[in-house]
């Protein structure tokens, strides 16, 4: 199995770390990192900002959950889709730089990276928007009083053409090298507005017996950004991929398409979603 150096290679029966809780937080050492944040959580791992605590570099590293392991053949997936998202370079795609084991947890170690989560970034972005509105209106007895009901929840329409064309642009190179994405929801964008996709390969890596079986046992929701929003990717999944079905091209798109509707509007699709276009006038 290939490493980088950030990276040791304990052997996989050695007991098992202190790590009780799937969900790593902000402070806690792994191998030779400190967690500095969670970018982001989904049903197949978590991907967090780290520092080096010897030489003080960060790297992102996405760590796989503990049951991992128990997937048939995982071992074989693991350095085949590891070397194969290696090979994977695009400005909008999370570099992997390397892979293997770290405090006995499968983990790829990818290039660093400084930003938030979407989900993030969107609740941020409609809070401040929050703060900033100066619509007054009178009430009954002659006062002013901010107008707080039907604030619009959502990112700038052009700030979601930017998005998409960033991720569709990644995505398409990924798929040319036979590697799907599955969840969506793990976009993450830089203060420039850069945006990068991560979670590649992970469906590949469990295969899709255990992949089926994560999905369809009701994965506990994360809270995430300011308003504790409750994620749970699994609402992201095209319907051929609930059914038990391996992913494909179209199913990326499916679930880029519920991504773009979601940072709208701050709504969650379901089979009869109304259009987004009902919910703002801003929206086209």
């Amino acid at each position: 199995m290939v490493s980088d150096t950030d990276i040791n290679s304990e052997d996989e029966s050695s007991p098992d770390s202190n790590l009780t809780n799937e969900l790593l937080s902000p402070g806690e050492k792994f191998g030779d990192h400190q967690v500095m944040q969670c970018l982001s959580y989904d049903i197949l791992g978590g991907l967090y900002r780290m520092q080096n605590i010897k030489n003080f570099e960060e790297v992102c590293i996405t760590v796989l959950p503990q049951k991992v392991r128990s997937a048939p053949d995982f071992k074989e997936r693991f350095a085949a889709v590891g070397e194969k998202l290696k090979n994977l370079q695009h400005p909008n795609l999370l570099q992997t730089t390397g892979y293997g084991l770290i405090d006995n947890r499968y983990v790829l170690i990818m290039e660093p990276f400084a930003g938030a989560n979407m989900v993030e970034y969107l609740e941020t972005f409609s809070e401040e928007r929050l703060k900033s509105t100066e619509d007054k209106v009178p009430d009954t007895q002659g006062n002013d009083k901010e107008v707080l009901a039907d604030q619009e929840f959502g990112l700038p329409a052009q700030e979601i053409k930017n998005v998409l064309k960033q991720a569709s642009e990644a995505l398409h190179v990924a798929h040319l090298a036979d590697v799907t994405h599955l969840n969506p929801t793990s976009l993450i964008r830089a203060s420039d507005g850069q945006v990068k996709i991560t979670g590649l390969g992970l469906s590949e890596i469990f295969g899709l017996e255990q992949f089926n079986q994560i999905v369809s046992s009701g994965v506990p929701a994360v809270q995430i950004g300011p308003q504790n929003t409750l994620i749970n990717t699994r609402e992201a999944l095209s319907p051929e991929v609930l059914d038990g079905k391996m992913g494909d091209v179209n199913s990326d798109f499916y679930g880029l398409g519920f991504c773009a509707y979601y940072l709208l509007t701050g709504k969650k699709p379901g089979k009869a979603c109304a259009p987004a276009s009902t919910f703002s006038a801003r929206i086209p």
